[in-house]
């Protein structure tokens, strides 16, 4: 065998990982699916906090699942253990990760239209918020 096909079959348990990782995440579909078949209705802002807190919940189960689950399944299949320390990340890695956080919050700022600043005027002026 070699090494390109040895790279190959690494990649593609890599790979794997990865779109396991987005199955965990896209598993909070099914989470809505079988609130909506329990309670009759979709959570959100406009039904009961329990339905929200019972949907969260069993969101933060899965993923928190699903993580383990992969972690440990890298450990053993692929020998590749995440919290092993490596090398000390250089400042254009910082200067990444700040960027990035940035980017989010602008997008979350556009995107949710300032709510999240606005939370409590929300909260008094409009009944559909919390």
């Amino acid at each position: 065998m070699n090494n390109s096909t040895s790279f190959r079959r690494v990649d593609r348990k890599y790979l794997l990982l990865a779109l396991g990782a987005f199955v965990g995440l896209g598993l909070e579909f099914a989470v809505v699916g079988l609130g909506y078949l329990a309670f009759g209705n979709f959570p959100d802002f406009q039904g009961p906090h329990w339905q929200l807190i019972i949907h969260w919940i069993m969101t933060c189960l899965i993923w928190s699942g699903s993580a383990i689950f992969l972690v440990q399944l890298s450990k053993t299949k692929m020998k590749f253990d995440i919290f092993i320390k490596g090398e000390k990340m250089q400042l254009w890695q910082w200067v990444a990760i700040v960027l990035m956080i940035l980017l989010s919050l602008v997008m979350s700022y556009v995107g949710w239209d300032c709510l999240w600043l606005n939370m409590g005027y929300y909260a008094h002026h409009q009944s559909w918020f919390f």
